[in-house]
């Protein structure tokens, strides 16, 4: 009996956040690239609710199960919950600092639309390589490599977005 997390969706439902947060992602390119809205409601509302729809496709993704659990799947998801926490809190803190230094209000809804999907998707890109190179535990290195790279892509495509 482990003590493994709890409160997850069943693996059946991992498909659903996929094809969620593929549509949607392919919504937003198309957005970006001409703006139209559905639903009666502004472009820039449709836009918004896009974002967050994708965004709960992936929350769904990272809180599902996986098809055969076992203790290393637990510690890859703890391990890459306690990276996406860090890259997170750091993320945070740096815009509380340049706010400050720049007293200037930053806080608004692309920069936490932003820190949401870093966090998110640094999750999901850590957990997914240590599904998928069998690692027993992380390289540090590799892992803020990773985040980096991720936080990177998220960065251009949530300011290519806006």
């Amino acid at each position: 009996m482990t003590n493994g997390f709890h409160f997850m969706y069943n693996y059946r439902v991992k498909y659903w956040g996929i094809v969620v947060s593929a549509f949607f992602l392919v919504l937003l390119v198309v957005l970006r690239i001409s703006s139209f809205s559905l639903l009666g409601l502004s472009p820039q509302s449709f836009l918004a609710l896009s974002k967050f729809i994708f965004l709960a496709g992936l929350i769904i993704i990272a809180y599902s199960k996986e098809k055969h659990e076992d203790i290393r799947i637990e510690m890859y998801r703890r391990e890459s919950l306690q990276f996406s926490f860090y890259l997170t809190q750091s993320l945070l803190l740096g815009g509380a600092l340049t706010a400050e230094l720049s007293q200037k209000n930053m806080i608004e809804s692309g920069l936490l639309t932003l820190i949401a999907t870093i966090s998110i998707s640094s999750y999901l890109a850590t957990f997914n390589f240590f599904l998928l190179t069998g690692k027993q535990s992380y390289s540090k290195r590799l892992s803020y490599i990773l985040g980096g790279v991720v936080a990177l892509v998220c960065m251009t495509f949530m300011i290519w977005l806006d």
